[in-house]
């Protein structure tokens, strides 16, 4: 859910020549006095700065930053995070994050509708996490995070995006964002996943790309590089709750997944699963699996592949609940007893 805050005030502080700046001091973290940095303020025993007073706005986030810089005592000293959260700053701009370094910038809930390409400056290789989630992004911002090699989890949640374009997570020089754990895209405006878009991302485990508008996966779009690390990364995929029905699959658009995978399709509109699709998928490595609860599943002849060897796939295939309330897997053989006649009539 989107919210739009009214700003209540507005807290702009010009800069404050005083010979009495400093506030708390821990090791090499030397804080101004938070008086300073309204609406934010810094901690050094946590190595942070956070704006998280709400109906406020970051006017001038470059001077807040300048001046915790300013009082840092070596310059390669890594901020745990910045974090702003519930307060106004609607663009992220080359300077704002000033001379620091930080492992977690995260700006929550800010109306934030751009960042510059080179907003993460100095701070581009130490950066491992970031969050944006429940903004107004929109698809430029993949080529803000482009300049970020060591990025490991990624929040995109609750934006305005609507294509992740091919090679998404490829630096500007050609290599690419390889450390990749986590990309969370849930509850965007997204109706395409471009061909190759996670293709050199040996280390993904979890994709979550729920609550969209998904209803088409191409031959390629989840397609990874054929490497041993990547053959032995257990992945996760979330695409619950988007456009999906029993023919939106290339026929080898999962089979190009070549690691083991959980698939969640939940609460689509997926009457059966297509043999020609998922029963390879199914059988390219023992741990893939699919859950499909909470979809229109029809049991007939289209799903009687799948109770033919109910063995096999009562492990693989989660909460196959048809529109009768049952399960695939409690129907009796004699149900299916015409399928071999009637089998291409009923697909």
């Amino acid at each position: 859910m989107f919210h739009i805050y009214l700003v209540a005030f507005l807290i702009c502080f010009s800069k404050i020549e005083s010979s009495d700046e400093i506030g708390e001091s821990f090791e090499d973290i030397v804080c101004p006095r938070n008086e300073l940095l309204k609406p934010c303020y810094c901690d050094p025993y946590v190595a942070s700065i956070q704006c998280d007073i709400p109906n406020t706005t970051v006017c001038d986030l470059s001077a807040i930053t300048s001046k915790v810089a300013n009082l840092t005592t070596k310059a390669n000293v890594v901020f745990s995070e910045i974090a702003i959260e519930d307060v106004a700053l609607h663009e992220l701009s080359q300077f704002d994050l000033g001379n620091l370094l930080y492992k977690r910038v995260a700006i929550l809930n800010s109306g934030l509708r751009y960042i510059h390409p080179l907003a993460f400056g100095r701070t581009a290789e130490t950066v491992t996490y970031i969050d944006l989630e429940a903004n107004r992004l929109t698809d430029d911002v993949f080529e803000a995070l482009r300049c970020l090699p060591s990025l490991e989890y990624v929040s995109l949640s609750n934006n305005y995006l609507k294509v992740i374009p091919s090679h998404a997570f490829r630096r500007t020089n050609g290599q690419f964002q390889s450390r990749l754990k986590g990309i969370l895209l849930t509850g965007n405006r997204i109706h395409t996943i471009s061909d190759h878009t996670f293709f050199y991302l040996p280390h993904l485990t979890t994709l979550h790309i729920n609550m969209n508008q998904i209803s088409r996966i191409n031959v390629s779009a989840f397609e990874f590089e054929d490497i041993p690390i990547g053959r032995k990364t257990n992945l996760y995929i979330d695409l619950s709750m988007n456009l999906l029905q029993a023919d939106s699959f290339d026929a080898k658009g999962l089979q190009n997944i070549n690691r083991p995978v959980k698939l969640s399709l939940n609460r689509n509109k997926v009457t059966h699963l297509n043999q020609s699709v998922f029963e390879p998928f199914l059988n390219k490595h023992v741990n893939n699996s699919v859950d499909v609860k909470d979809n229109p599943l029809i049991c007939n002849c289209s799903s009687y592949w799948i109770h033919e060897k109910r063995s096999v796939f009562a492990v693989k295939i989660k909460n196959h609940f048809c529109v009768d309330n049952r399960d695939l897997f409690d129907y009796y053989e004699t149900e299916f007893s015409k399928c071999d006649v009637d089998f291409n009539l009923q697909l």
